[in-house]
């Protein structure tokens, strides 16, 4: 070995940090960004803000679809009533004689007055 020059393919995979910076520097290799602001670019504002909008929008309709369906569940469960209330009527009173119906009261509700029947 004391008479043989070493070729860098003799050398190995041996080389020094600052080759390394050295070439990368050369090809253009940038290993930190150049602007560390940490902030979002416009893009990607617009793009969070757009999925947040349909999103929220599926929850509004969700909601909004939620309180027709119950109210809509309320009017038959007070109409169940109703008509419960009038069969055990006629069972208790087997004569077949039905009293004068007096006026049904109000059921205040948030669309107008409704009147039980």
């Amino acid at each position: 070995m004391s008479g043989t020059p070493v070729t860098p393919s003799a050398q190995g995979a041996r080389t020094t940090p600052h080759r390394m910076q050295r070439l990368w520097h050369r090809i253009g290799y940038r290993t930190r960004p150049q602007h560390t602001d940490g902030g979002f670019t416009l893009l990607e504002v617009v793009v969070s803000f757009t999925i947040f909008a349909i999103i929220a929008s599926a929850a509004v309709v969700a909601i909004v679809n939620g309180i027709k369906v119950s109210d809509y569940t309320s009017d038959r469960v007070q109409a169940a009533n109703v008509a419960q209330a009038v069969l055990q009527q006629a069972q208790a009173n087997p004569s077949g004689v039905i009293a004068t119906p007096t006026p049904a009261p109000s059921i205040p509700r948030s669309s107008g007055t409704h009147r039980r029947t």
